[in-house]
């Protein structure tokens, strides 16, 4: 649910940035230029996948630490940050939305957004991938339809939103809600061990090389 929340996210700022750079309320952007205000999205997962290889060298530190075998809690080693970002840039996506504060600031904020969006997005499908493995196509079925259900009602109910919270308290809705989904990664970067002896699907898997077919 947490994958569907953050792709909700991202479909939500389809809706929300023409409302935050149009006309009447907002930054007065034509509609190229509202266009334009989508690359902040679009640098930051950029940036966030030139900083991802340092992820995968702590993974292969990990395996190497635990015998050759695969350690999917690892691959939540840089989700925390990743984490912590979305609801920081939420906060300050919206109260930078007004006039008076220069467009760029907002669309700065959209740039660490889409890289927080990018990190844990990543993160929870490796960890899947490496959990469930043989029933990886299965868990990302799942992970996927979480997604795909989320994602399509955010944008039903966005503008709506917006316009009745205003901006700056929209973005805090979301924000305090991201908040309480930190821990997520948290959780099982340091429990995730734990968690996946319950699953009979994934304790199959629990002790397989990480060079072992998948």
């Amino acid at each position: 649910m947490y994958n569907g929340f953050l792709y909700g996210l991202v479909y939500l700022f389809n809706e929300a940035i023409p409302l935050f750079f149009g006309a009447p309320n907002g930054h007065p952007f034509n509609t190229g230029e509202q266009g334009l205000a989508f690359l902040g999205m679009a640098i930051g997962p950029l940036i966030a996948f030139c900083f991802y290889p340092l992820q995968e060298r702590y993974y292969l530190r990990r395996v190497a630490e635990n015998g050759g075998k695969g350690v999917p809690e690892a691959r939540m080693w840089m989700a925390r940050g990743g984490a912590i970002l979305i609801p920081i840039s939420l906060f300050w996506f919206g109260w930078t939305s007004y006039r008076s504060v220069h467009w760029v600031v907002p669309i700065i904020a959209s740039s660490f957004f889409g890289a927080g969006i990018y990190i844990v997005i990543l993160s929870i499908l490796n960890y899947v991938v490496d959990s469930y493995q043989t029933y990886s196509a299965s868990a990302l079925a799942g992970v996927i339809l979480a997604r795909n259900v989320v994602g399509a009602g955010f944008p039903l109910f966005a503008t709506q939103m917006y316009e009745k919270l205003d901006y700056e308290w929209a973005s805090c809705l979301l924000g305090f809600i991201s908040i309480l989904l930190v821990p997520i990664p948290f959780i099982f970067f340091y429990r995730g061990r734990s968690i996946r002896l319950r699953s009979p699907w994934a304790r199959e898997h629990f002790e397989q090389n990480e060079d072992s077919p998948h």
